[in-house]
Order: structure tokens, then sequence, then C-alpha cells
């Protein structure tokens, strides 16, 4: 009899394994009506580097300084389904419910309920995230989280109208992959972003790599864990904006990103559940300025990392 319940227990565990290694397609379950809150928090730490020499070409600067940057980041999502069609493509509204941005310990910016009312914000300044609050972001999104349509984004174009904006969101939405994937699969995803909408031409391309580690729970929900990193050089993007900048002075040399995180998502509830993730990046510019009665070349070089979390509440 004891033989038996051994070998009783040991066949339904060969089961169970058998039924966590199998493939599960990954889609997201929109039900108009729905609505999902975001709290998203990062904080940077780095340093800024400068280098002052009489004139470009001088091997040894007059003067150096390291200044330390530490930011933290603070903001809270709402995006409701407002339909979904035939063919399951669901429009969804995304605005930005709070905002805050505290640089060294001082608040730089601090939108809560109520201040799309107000003309500036924080400690007056004014910020294009403000409109958000006004008019949400709209977007058709399909099972995949692939963007297919999006507007709302007129006064963050207006902002940076050397870039496309609406490329930059299509282009780094996190996309599921085409076909059901089993513990240990691995995808890519390619992103080309355009630096302008109204002069298509050079663009600059990131690859971000998913490898689908298991299961965790998270939030009391079963999650896929989808391990993410990726890398990319915008050095181009920034030359082509500081280039059609008129009174500009600065040219950057490069600015490279890294990023890599832990992604989890609820396949039984087709829902992003958390991500954690890490952002490096390094920026070199130099640039000619007037100190005084003479004009200086400034070497300059960021090293900033953030590490945060996005989480449904």
């Amino acid at each position: 009899m004891k033989t038996r319940a051994i070998l009783a227990a040991f066949v339904l565990m060969l089961a169970a394994t058998a039924a966590s290694a199998e493939p599960v397609l990954l889609r997201y379950k929109f039900s108009t009506g729905d609505v999902l809150i975001y709290a998203l928090e990062a904080t940077g730490a780095g340093k800024l580097m400068t280098s002052v020499f009489k004139s470009a070409g001088d091997q040894k600067p007059m003067e150096t300084s390291e200044v330390p940057v530490n930011m933290k980041v603070k903001m809270s999502l709402e995006t409701d389904v407002e339909s979904v069609d035939k063919n399951n493509i669901a429009t969804v509204l995304t605005r930005v419910t709070a905002y805050k941005l505290t640089q060294d310990g001082q608040d730089v910016i601090n939108l809560k309920a109520g201040d799309e009312k107000k003309e500036t914000a924080g400690n007056g300044i004014a910020s294009p995230l403000k409109d958000l609050y006004k008019n949400p972001i709209r977007m058709e999104l399909d099972q995949r989280g692939v963007i297919k349509k999006i507007s709302g984004l007129e006064k963050l174009s207006e902002t940076l109208p050397q870039m496309d904006v609406a490329n930059l969101f299509e282009q780094t939405q996190h996309q599921l992959p085409e076909k059901a994937v089993d513990v240990g699969d691995e995808w890519t995803q390619e992103m080309n972003l355009e630096m302008n909408a109204e002069k298509p031409g050079k663009q600059t391309k990131f690859r971000t790599r998913y490898k689908f580690i298991g299961y965790e729970e998270v939030k009391d929900l079963r999650c896929a864990k989808i391990r993410v990193d990726g890398d990319g050089d915008i050095s181009d993007i920034l030359k082509t904006l500081m280039g059609e900048v008129e009174t500009s002075n600065v040219k950057f040399n490069n600015m490279e990103i890294g990023y890599n995180g832990d992604l989890y998502f609820a396949a039984d509830e087709g829902v992003l559940v958390a991500f954690d993730f890490t952002i490096s990046q390094n920026v070199a510019a130099v640039m000619d300025v007037k100190l005084g009665n003479e004009m200086k070349h400034i070497d300059l070089n960021v090293d900033l990392t953030i590490d945060g979390f996005y989480e449904l509440e």
C-alpha cells in the first residue's frame, strides 16, 4: 500500500510539472470599462563632470569639477479601457494623475489632482505633462500590446518639435511574443526611432531582448517572469535635435543607454502586474561658452543610473 501511495504521488508530481511546463500564450485581456491604476517610482544617482579648457584642442584643463546628481520621480497613471472591438483591438485612455520630481531633496515639479487648473506647478515650473491631466493619451492596442494608433501628444510634440513623439511611444512599448512561449524561451523586439516626423530619414536602432525565466507570485497573482535587457546609442538623435536649435552651442559626442529588469505578466488575467528596472546612461558633450570676457571650451560628461519599479495598484 505504501509503495502504491508513493507511486501515485510521483505520478501526480510529474503531471503537475508537465502542466506547468506547457507553453503559454501571453496576451492582454482587455474588457470595456476596466480601470487600471499603476504607480511608478524611480531614483537616479550619478555625477556631472566638467573640464574647462582655454580653447578646443588643449590637452590640460584649466579647471575640473564633479557634481553629484540625485533625483527621485513618483508618478501615478490611470488607464481606462474605453472599448474593445471584434478584433480585440482595445481603445484605452491613459492619464497622469500625479507626478513628483525631486532633485537633491528639493521638489522641482509636484503635480497632483487639481493642478490641471494651475498655470505652473511645484516651484513655479510649467510642465507639458500637465496637459495629460486634461487630455489623456488615447491609444489603440492589440492583445500583444502593440500600439496601432495614438493621439493626445500634441503638447509634448510642441515641446520637442524635432522629435517624432508618437513614434517614440509606439516603439518603446513592451510587446508580448507572437507565439506561445515556454520557460527558457527568448525573443527580441527591434525599435527604430525616427528623429523627426516631418523629415523622415535616419533612424536610431534599439534592440530589446526578452527571456521567459519562470513563474512567480506577485500581488497574489501567478505571473510569468520575463527578463528584459536592451541597449542603444541615441547620439544621432541628440545631434539632430541640437543641430536644429539655432542658438545651441552644444555638440553631443555620444549618448548611450542600457536598461534591464524583470517584467511580471499575469497570463490568466491578461494584465501587466509589475516591471522592475534599471536604466544606465552616459552622455558626453562639448560646448563653447563665454566666461567673463573670454570664450572657453568645456567638456561635459554625465553618468546616471536609474532604479525603479512600475506596478499595478
